[in-house]
């Protein structure tokens, strides 16, 4: 490892493993992963209950964002949590809506506007909104 990388190993969000990465000039020689130690090394995924997401835990996320509560990385952070691993949303609006709130901070480029504006996440809300009826995915 170079003398500008260094990594550290913390508690994360949910109880995960995070290697918290500095490469300053890059990150091509990163030390290797112990494999006596791969059970704690390893990137390693949160349980998840996928079967609670409702559509008000969807709707709370929305209006989080919109009003400024939680930041678009937050967001992101919650949507890509819930479609990881055995997923089972059987509402096609609610999986319309997170698969939209995952990507939501993404930039048309570095110090560039959002991909998507406040403008289109309100749209989205309001799509969300008028789906009134659960409809089951095939």
């Amino acid at each position: 490892m170079s003398a500008s990388s260094s990594y550290e190993r913390r508690q994360g969000h949910r109880g995960l493993l995070v290697l918290a990465l500095d490469c300053r000039d890059g990150c091509a020689a990163l030390p290797p992963i112990n494999e006596a130690r791969s059970a704690t090394t390893r990137w390693q995924t949160a349980p998840m209950s996928h079967a609670g997401v409702s559509r008000a835990d969807v709707e709370s996320q929305f209006v989080r964002l919109l009003s400024g509560e939680t930041s678009r990385d937050e967001v992101d952070r919650w949507a890509a949590a819930q479609l990881t691993g055995d997923v089972s949303i059987t509402d096609v609006a609610v999986r319309t809506a997170i698969e939209r709130l995952h990507g939501v901070d993404l930039r048309h480029g570095p110090n560039l506007p959002y991909l998507h504006s406040d403008e289109q996440v309100t749209d989205w809300l309001t799509d969300f909104r008028t789906s009134a009826t659960p409809t089951p995915r095939a």
